[in-house]
């Protein structure tokens, strides 16, 4: 994620902004072998820096009659985590969970519906928070309570999510404090899980402990998915099981290695390779769909200049909201057809190294119409990696712009997918996005 950090705390000096140092993190980024694959591990260092950061400003700033608890406790968080993204902490009698992202923008809180229908595991509270190990900080958004989240978001029965706009968050952390001190319980009621017999149990396990490059939560309707990964016992074993067999592994007892070391993904008939538009080229597979790789940016005594006007008015709008592009990245679009709308998909890729000296890569996306076409209301853009969706964006009726956007970063591991869908439900799924400069 590259962000101008210091302009959004001159923006929100309301929000909370809490430094992230290398010590939060070397809990699980020196353990790469207590996951089955790089993106649990991603995943897992996520989310284990920021607890560590918040558990410590928490116990430093707020008077608590008892410190803040991981529920259900650490030893079960590597179970959590191989599985879903999310940490949940106890504040006196209530519930907070925590939703880490490196995602671009907060235009959305997406939180999986495992934190929200599991009656175990539902909070009175959700805190979206921004990570950037790179500027080494933490940016607490805003939070919601599960009331709102259940009556008020956008549930994705494909990718298993609850979306809520921004504008229906809290911005202000002092009322969750005060709403903590006053313990108001703000949880929907919700419906009992199925029971599973042990037959459906063993079944279940026995599928899903096969190797995958990704969370197994989208291999199973949510209800059977909810009813074994709320009991422990059953969580755990999927979790050994998973870990003896290890994506592309077949003994239990060889290592994967850390992301930093990570093979890099084997270019598919369906996958575009981006790295190579760094060197003026367009892979096969980009050619095929027509793509049309742009210019270099040339700078510009304000940003850059792409010499494709409608990409610079964007790229413009973006840099007010604090979306910074470097100069060496390179742009290239795509004409597409989605039911009987004609629409155009502009891709913005570039690499960075991490702080932890990991080669990662950016991938913005932009949608909009083509030339004399507009985007209708109700268009959706989804970004997935291996684990699910990452960013789910939605162009409204009182939408100001005629485009929507998203940003997601990886290690050159990762790649992403890409689905458009329309209001009428017409859709159309993208071949993946890597980057992989060795080709």
């Amino acid at each position: 994620m590259n962000l101008a950090w210091q302009d959004l705390n001159t923006v929100f000096p309301n929000q909370l902004w809490i430094p992230l140092s290398e010590e939060d993190i070397p809990g699980v980024t020196t353990q790469p072998n207590a996951y089955s694959n790089a993106a649990a591990h991603r995943v897992a260092r996520l989310n284990h820096g920021c607890l560590q950061a918040l558990i410590q400003w928490l116990n430093a700033h707020l008077d608590l009659a008892q410190p803040p608890r991981i529920w259900p406790g650490a030893a079960a968080l590597p179970s959590l985590w191989e599985m879903v993204t999310g940490t949940a902490i106890t504040l006196g009698n209530q519930r907070l969970v925590l939703i880490p992202s490196d995602a671009l923008d907060t235009e959305e809180f997406c939180v999986p519906q495992e934190w929200v229908d599991i009656p175990q595991w539902a909070a009175d509270y959700y805190l979206g928070i921004q990570v950037d190990v790179e500027q080494g900080e933490l940016h607490c958004w805003g939070y919601t309570s599960h009331r709102t989240l259940k009556t008020q978001s956008h549930y994705d029965p494909i990718y298993h999510t609850y979306a809520l706009e921004h504008k229906a968050m809290i911005p202000d952390l002092d009322l969750l404090w005060v709403a903590q001190d006053l313990d108001l319980k703000e949880k929907a009621p919700l419906p009992p899980l199925p029971q599973l017999t042990s037959i459906e149990a063993d079944h279940f396990l026995t599928q899903l402990s096969q190797p995958s490059p990704y969370s197994p939560r989208l291999d199973l309707a949510f209800t059977h998915w909810a009813a074994l990964l709320a009991n422990d016992d059953w969580r755990q074993q999927l979790y050994q099981a998973r870990l003896q067999h290890r994506a592309g592994v077949t003994s239990g007892d060889v290592a994967i290695p850390p992301m930093a070391h990570a093979p890099l993904p084997t270019l598919r008939d369906t996958v575009i390779n981006t790295a190579v538009w760094l060197q003026d080229q367009l892979d096969q597979v980009a050619q095929n769909l027509s793509w049309v790789l742009l210019p270099a940016f040339a700078p510009e005594p304000v940003g850059l200049r792409s010499q494709t006007p409608e990409l610079d008015a964007i790229l413009a709008q973006l840099q007010h909201k604090s979306v910074a592009i470097p100069r060496t990245a390179r742009s290239a679009y795509h004409n597409l057809q989605v039911g009987a709308n004609q629409l155009r998909l502009y891709a913005v890729t570039w690499p960075r190294i991490s702080t932890e000296a990991i080669p990662e890569w950016f991938l913005l996306l932009i949608l909009l119409g083509q030339p004399n076409h507009r985007l209708t209301p109700g268009t959706k853009l989804r970004i997935r990696d291996a684990t699910g969706i990452l960013i789910e964006r939605e162009l409204h009726t009182r939408s100001i712009h005629q485009y929507i956007y998203g940003g997601v970063s990886g290690t050159w591991s990762e790649t992403f997918g890409v689905t458009i869908t329309l209001a009428d439900g017409a859709s159309l799924t993208l071949p993946e996005f890597a980057f992989n400069p060795a080709i």
